[in-house]
């Protein structure tokens, strides 16, 4: 949440939210299991690579499958604009 401490290590925060947000789909849409704490305090950053780095599983959930299904079909129609 300290965008000038990534500007200031050269991080690209662009490709951070991207690399987040491609983590947590492949945890819902693919893999049916999640990550249900993800609060900033859950989430680092590795300050020579800008890696994020995902802490604390100890609340997770497990999606049933038809969930999991609906869930990736209802992204899939939102990015379509469907």
């Amino acid at each position: 949440t300290d965008a000038a401490a990534l500007r200031a290590l050269g991080i690209d925060a662009d490709a951070l939210v991207r690399d987040l947000s491609e983590a947590f789909a492949t945890q819902i849409m693919k893999e049916g299991r999640f990550n249900a704490d993800p609060h900033p305090g859950n989430i680092l950053v590795e300050k020579t690579t800008g890696t994020a780095v995902l802490l604390d599983f100890g609340l997770t959930k497990v999606l049933p499958e038809p969930v999991r299904v609906s869930v990736s079909r209802l992204v899939v129609a939102a990015a379509e604009h469907d």
